[in-house]
């Protein structure tokens, strides 16, 4: 392509010269190589397969053991007299089942103390002896009937020393079942520790229950304040 220009007209002539020009065509394309098919790689094996777990046994429970019954013989044919059957026992020992209380603890209620009860229930199939065998006095004051001092009363006006020295606790049946019972009255714990053998209290029948309070006789003088522990001993066995 040629550009001339003429100044006067102020024109610009733009002349196209076409040149044929002899073109080779180009050659077909050859067909590409096929593509080779690819086949897939095998999944890879796993070193170390997981094993397929154990299946877990059946656990058949033990069956309840049955008792061994010892059958009986053969029967025999008696001739005359001097026929005899023998007849075995065999009778286990009474187990002796008594649920009671043991520990109760006392509470100040306006300068008196206060007790939890004391109770007895049997839960076995005979009858049982409840009884006490012994106690143990940890508290340094002596023990003492009610009537120490003349009437009850009088425990009031005890001073610092005999309130320090001196009280009286006993035991009070509040109800009880006893088919027999050997005591009527309360049982102070002076008695049962002047006592040289055990007291019994009544025989309780299976399924009975017996129910005692403590009350306690003391001074309301105190200095300092005073704690103390006794143990009662109770002795279950079976009647005569």
């Amino acid at each position: 392509m040629t550009i001339s220009s003429d100044e006067s007209l102020n024109v610009r002539e733009i002349h196209y010269v076409t040149k044929e020009v002899e073109t080779t065509p180009s050659p077909e394309p050859e067909d590409p190589s096929p593509t080779p098919e690819v086949t897939p790689s095998p999944e890879p094996e796993n070193p170390n397969p997981t094993p397929n777990p154990e299946p877990t046994p059946e656990i058949t429970p033990n069956p309840e053991p049955t008792p061994e019954i010892t059958p009986n013989p053969e029967p025999e044919t008696g001739n005359g007299s001097g026929n005899q059957t023998i007849i075995n026992n065999d009778i286990d020992m009474t187990k002796i089942e008594v649920s009671y209380t043991p520990i109760i603890y006392s509470q100040e209620v306006n300068g008196e103390l206060v007790f939890s009860d004391i109770s007895f229930v049997n839960n076995g199939a005979t009858y049982v002896v409840i009884s006490i065998s012994g106690i143990t006095n940890n508290s340094g004051m002596k023990y003492v009937e009610p009537n120490y001092f003349g009437d009850v009363s009088e425990w009031d006006r005890l001073g610092k020393k005999n309130s320090r020295e001196f009280i009286s606790p006993s035991l009070h049946s509040l109800n009880n079942d006893f088919s027999t019972s050997y005591t009527t009255g309360d049982i102070t714990f002076k008695s049962i520790e002047d006592s040289t053998g055990r007291i019994d209290l009544g025989i309780l029948p299976p399924g009975g229950s017996a129910t005692y309070s403590l009350d306690v006789l003391h001074g309301k003088s105190f200095e300092t304040g005073v704690d103390f522990i006794w143990n009662l001993d109770w002795e279950f066995s079976l009647p005569e």
